[in-house]
C-alpha cells in the first residue's frame, strides 16, 4: 500500500518517523493521492473472494504479495471461515498456510 505523500510541514523528521506519520494518516483516513485505507481493505476483501473460488477449483494455490495486502486478504479469508496456525507478522520473506475450515 502507497502512502500518501502530501504530508507537509516545515519540522525536520528522519525519513521512518515521516514514514509512520502518514501511515498514522492513512489509517485515520487521509490519503490524497493514494489509495484509502477503505478502499484497500475492499480490495483484499475482493482478492480473498478471487482466492477461495480459485482453490475450490484447483485445490491449491499460492499468492506472493505484500505487507498490508496480506493483512487484509487474511483477514478477510478467516471471516470467512479460513483457518492458519499463525498469523501474518509483516516481516520480510514469511508465508502464512491457510486451510478451509469444516
Amino acid at each position: 500500500m502507497e502512502l500518501p505523500t502530501a504530508l507537509r510541514s516545515r519540522l525536520k523528521l528522519p525519513p521512518a518517523w515521516w514514514s509512520v506519520l502518514a501511515r498514522i494518516a492513512w489509517f485515520s483516513g487521509w490519503s490524497p493521492g493514494a489509495e484509502s485505507f477503505s478502499r484497500a481493505r475492499r480490495r483484499g476483501a475482493e482478492a480473498a473472494a478471487a482466492l477461495a473460488a480459485e482453490a475450490a477449483v484447483q485445490g491449491r494455490i499460492l499468492l506472493a504479495g505484500h505487507g498490508w495486502m496480506n493483512e487484509f486478504i487474511g483477514r478477510a479469508l478467516r471471516r470467512s471461515g479460513w483457518q492458519s496456525p499463525r498469523r501474518h507478522t509483516h516481516q520480510f520473506w514469511e508465508y502464512v498456510i491457510y486451510r478451509k475450515g469444516a
